[in-house]
């Protein structure tokens, strides 16, 4: 039996999200830096960026299905033809 990969909650990610917002309005520049950086790892649990896609091995694929979004751009594209 494999063990489940561990991913963020919804609450995690937004208490990130505050904790770097919070920083960014009065810490010093070492800690918005490094408030910033510990949201940008949490985020990459469910969605890897673009300097994750640069690793060895690469991260996998994405758990965001995007068809839906991208089935309306087609159908808005097909739409102004």
């Amino acid at each position: 039996m494999t063990a489940r990969r561990w991913l963020p909650t919804q609450a995690e990610l937004l208490g990130a999200s505050a904790r770097t917002a919070a920083a960014m309005a009065s810490a010093p520049p070492a800690a918005r830096e490094r408030a910033a950086e510990l949201e940008a790892a949490l985020y990459a649990e469910i969605e890897p960026g673009p300097c994750d896609r640069l690793t060895d091995p690469p991260p996998l694929e994405s758990k965001i299905d995007w068809t839906p979004e991208i089935d309306a751009e087609a159908a808005e594209l097909e739409a102004a033809l």
